[in-house]
C-alpha cells in the first residue's frame, strides 16, 4: 500500500539526464521539489515509497515508453488519478492524439519555454490537491452519515 503524499513533489522521467537536470532546475526555482528517474521502471520503485502530485515523463524511452508507462499508470486505481505530462521533441498532432489517448493530462513540446512549463506544471498539481481534498471531504462525509 502506497502512503499519502507528505509533501508534493514531481516526478521526472526521461532516459537523457541532462534533460531531467534542466527540469529539476526550473522547479527548483520555483521551489517545487522533484525526483529523477531515467527509465520508467525506476520511477514505479520510486513510486512504491511515495506517490508524486504529478508526473512529467519522455515520451521516448528504451524499454517501457512513456506513452505505455502513462497507460499503465491510468489503468492502475491507485495511480490513475496522478496526473501526467507527456514531453517530447515531437510536435506532429498524431503525436498529441497519441499521448492523449494513452492518458496524458498534459503534452509538452521541446524546447519549452519556462514559464509556459511551470505553469502547466502549477495547474497539475492544482489537480492532485483537489483530488486528495475531494477525497478527503468524501470520507468526513461518508463517516458523519
Amino acid at each position: 500500500m502506497v502512503a499519502p503524499i507528505p509533501h508534493e513533489y514531481v516526478l521526472l522521467v526521461d532516459d537523457d539526464w541532462s534533460n531531467l537536470e534542466v527540469l529539476e532546475a526550473y522547479l527548483e526555482l520555483e521551489g517545487i521539489l522533484s525526483t529523477l528517474a531515467t527509465s520508467a521502471e525506476q520511477a514505479l520503485k520510486i513510486m512504491e515509497k511515495v506517490l508524486p502530485s504529478l508526473i512529467i515523463c519522455d515520451m521516448r524511452m528504451p524499454g517501457v515508453s512513456g506513452l505505455d508507462f502513462c497507460r499503465q499508470l491510468k489503468a492502475n486505481p491507485a495511480t490513475q488519478h496522478i496526473p501526467i505530462a507527456i514531453i517530447t521533441g515531437l510536435e506532429r498532432d498524431s503525436d498529441i492524439i497519441d499521448a492523449l489517448e494513452a492518458g496524458a493530462d498534459d503534452f509538452i513540446t521541446k524546447p519549452y519555454h519556462a514559464k509556459l512549463l511551470m505553469a502547466r506544471v502549477k495547474t497539475l498539481m492544482k489537480i492532485t490537491r483537489l483530488h486528495y481534498a475531494l477525497n478527503a471531504a468524501l470520507a468526513e462525509l461518508k463517516r458523519q452519515q
